[in-house]
């Protein structure tokens, strides 16, 4: 990427005219012609633009100084095994150090990197405003210059992002661009993690297992290739769901007995605490209720007591959906509660939200219908706002069954037309 070029994205970033940067140092035209390769740009108006829009001359003419490029090389490598490792509290700490890298770095691949490691960051800690400054800004400076395997990491960190926000078709999309492009790379670690979100966003959107478990099982095939121990883990607890779902529960408890032992090499409270989680619901598919729910709420106090609080949130899920099926509505209340206060001291809308639709099940059950309606109608208003349209669908179908029992059949009917307009991927104003 030539100077013309950066100083044209620094401009465009920060949202000025031609005639804005342009004001005290050159003619509008001039800099047309250098913005765009048809004149060079001198040494005195590199000094002059890198001055005025904050940066240095070096990065300008895209010169890195070898200290700037030797704290990269050491600090990225680092704080990309932390987010991988799902090792928070390394990543807080460099954080920082990595920020100052991302603006600072002139190298295109290596900033491209740097910014979507930064938006990967915010996503790990489902700050997902942030993780859009950052991803804007990464997109900024992709272009044909940018290297295959560069590209593939930001296809993968976008894909990440729209998965997060709920949008999992937009999410398939990027992972599948991703895959395409590890065809022409040498294997690692990264295109490991293809295969990864290849089968998360297939599983959410409840496609077919057996393609989920090609993809896991070439998850599992890359790392045990590559000889990294934490993914072969990782690759076993999700094996183990899959054979859950087929009811194959000795297939499922191999797979969880080999994650126990691959993991044991590992001070992953994370990883403890979805394998805790799991061996819960292998012992509610047993039917062994109480020891599976102890074993929940043990996953859930490992992932507290270690700062993983978000994704504790996720097992509150897994306890309601249980209670429901159970027709356990006191515990199903009082857990749905709780998940719900947590959500809100996160900040996390869509858990609270899918959350309070398994209280307004447990209202409904207890009898207290008007309760039940706010509930589900503030979940729906929330759902359709931030296009959730399954969910969405499921809530308003939820109200028309509510209506229905009531032989309000008007009010119901209209709550089933909404459903099906969320359904058929519509939105409702």
């Amino acid at each position: 990427m030539n100077a013309g070029r950066r100083l044209r994205i620094l401009r465009r970033m920060r949202g000025w005219t031609q005639e804005e940067l342009a004001s005290g140092i050159a003619s509008i035209a001039h800099l047309s012609n250098m913005e765009n390769g048809k004149s060079e740009i001198s040494d005195y108006y590199i000094s002059k633009f890198a001055s005025k829009l904050g940066v240095s001359p070096e990065f300008l003419r895209g010169d890195d100084p070898p200290s700037l490029t030797e704290e990269y090389d050491e600090v990225i490598p680092e704080f990309n095994e932390a987010l991988i490792l799902y090792n928070l509290q390394t990543a807080d700490a460099l954080r920082p150090r990595v920020e100052a890298l991302a603006e600072q770095i002139a190298n295109i691949d290596k900033k491209v990197n740097a910014y979507r490691l930064m938006a990967t960051y915010h996503i790990r800690r489902r700050k997902l405003e942030d993780a859009k400054t950052w991803l804007e800004k990464m997109d900024w400076w992709i272009d044909e210059g940018i290297s295959l395997y560069t590209k593939m990491l930001a296809l993968r960190t976008k894909g990440t992002y729209a998965f997060y926000r709920g949008d999992y078709i937009t999410a398939y999309d990027y992972f599948c661009a991703a895959l395409e492009i590890t065809h022409h790379l040498p294997i690692d670690v990264e295109v490991a993690y293809v295969h990864y979100n290849m089968a998360s966003v297939l599983d959410r959107m409840k496609k077919d297992n057996r393609e989920i478990l090609y993809y896991w099982t070439k998850f599992y095939e890359i790392a045990q290739l590559l000889g990294r121990w934490y993914e072969m883990g990782v690759a076993q607890l999700a094996l183990a769901v899959i054979h859950m779902r087929y009811r194959d529960l000795l297939a499922c408890e191999t797979c969880l007995r080999a994650a126990q032992q691959i993991l044991s090499r590992f001070e992953s409270p994370y990883l403890q605490g979805y394998l805790h989680f799991n061996m819960g619901s292998l012992l509610i598919k047993k039917n062994m209720h109480e020891q599976g729910v102890a074993k929940y709420r043990e996953a859930i106090k490992i992932l507290q007591q270690h700062g993983y609080e978000i994704d504790s949130l996720r097992i509150y899920l897994a306890l309601a959906q249980h209670y429901q099926e159970i027709g356990d509505v006191l515990n199903l209340r009082n857990s749905t509660k709780e998940g719900i206060r947590l959500a809100k001291q996160l900040n996390l809308l869509v858990e609270q939200y899918d959350l309070q639709v398994y209280l307004a099940m447990a209202e409904q059950a207890l009898g207290n219908d008007d309760r039940t309606q706010k509930l589900l109608q503030e979940a729906l208003a929330f759902y359709a706002q931030h296009n959730y349209r399954e969910q969405a669908a499921q809530t308003a179908e939820k109200i028309g069954d509510l209506f229905h029992g009531k032989r309000k059949y008007k009010e119901a009917a209209k709550y089933y037309k909404l459903a099906t307009t969320f359904q058929k991927g519509g939105t409702v104003e």
